[in-house]
């Protein structure tokens, strides 16, 4: 399974340089600023994830989503799962 990942990741990095990704990068940003819709939507739906709770079972609390990456580095979570090895 770790095989298989790490040859997506190195397909993904390939696709990523290519003329042909780049092109449908541009495309698709092109008729999303043009469609100011749905990009307002985006940035509601973008907004409201960022509030949204996300509960750590290591340390037993709740964390918003924006805040979560911050919390994965705190000593307290890092204590905590040392505590639970």
């Amino acid at each position: 399974m770790l095989i298989q990942h790490k040859k997506r990741k190195k397909k993904k990095k390939i696709w990523n340089k290519s003329e042909k990704s780049k092109e449908y990068q541009r495309k698709y940003t092109k008729n999303f600023i043009n469609n100011s819709e749905k990009y307002q939507q985006k940035l509601e739906k973008k907004k409201i994830w960022g509030k949204l709770p996300k509960f750590c079972e290591i340390c037993n609390r709740t964390v918003t989503n924006d805040g979560w990456s911050g919390h994965l580095k705190t000593k307290i979570h890092l204590e905590n799962i040392e505590k639970k090895k």
